[in-house]
């Protein structure tokens, strides 16, 4: 098998195909406009305390590498809470609320880019193009790639095994990340 590494988005053969398919159904000029979303939950002080939220945030990926990772490069889309429970609920029962409130926040969010089936962008040489937003990457760390999967926070993202099958890094999530890498890389 063959390990190859992407140091762009666009380099890779899951942008050319998106690409290939926009062009067929809007025109040889169009292109993709591919979304970044990420989030992780961080603290906030507010009056004094602690309090942690979910800042979403966005970003596109069709800009270089360098300038994607600048602060300038992102937007905060929401601010989503962390604790979200409700009086004399179990752990359980708040837990499933937090995974259902952030499910619900995030097709909120997503919708109108889910909606959206083509936008005139202008380019950086004046001149305008058709461009479809499409959702390239999700980013984010175990815990919000849990909450995004609703899997127990213990759990593999990539596979179906109890955390005490599996091997930190998962062998069966890095053979999926292989197989996915030689498939569309």
């Amino acid at each position: 098998m063959t390990c190859r590494s992407f140091r762009d988005v666009c380099t890779g053969t899951w942008w050319q195909s998106v690409e290939a398919s926009v062009r067929m159904t809007h025109g040889p000029s169009a292109c993709i406009l591919p979304i970044i979303i990420s989030s992780d939950e961080t603290n906030v002080r507010r009056t004094g305390q602690a309090v942690s939220y979910y800042p979403v945030m966005i970003s596109i990926a069709n800009i270089p590498e360098a300038l994607r990772w600048q602060e300038t490069a992102w937007s905060l889309v929401a601010l989503l809470p962390s604790k979200v429970t409700r009086p004399g609920a179990k752990p359980v029962e708040s837990a499933r609320l937090r995974r259902e409130m952030f499910h619900r926040c995030m097709e909120l969010i997503l919708r109108p880019l889910l909606q959206t089936e083509v936008v005139n962008v202008a380019t950086g040489d004046g001149a305008s193009v058709l461009a479809v937003p499409v959702l390239a990457m999700y980013i984010a760390d175990h815990p919000e790639q849990c909450r995004a999967a609703d899997i127990k926070p213990h759990n593999c993202t990539w596979c179906d095994l109890p955390r005490d099958q599996y091997s930190i890094p998962c062998r069966v999530g890095e053979e999926r990340r292989a197989a996915d890498d030689s498939s569309t890389g």
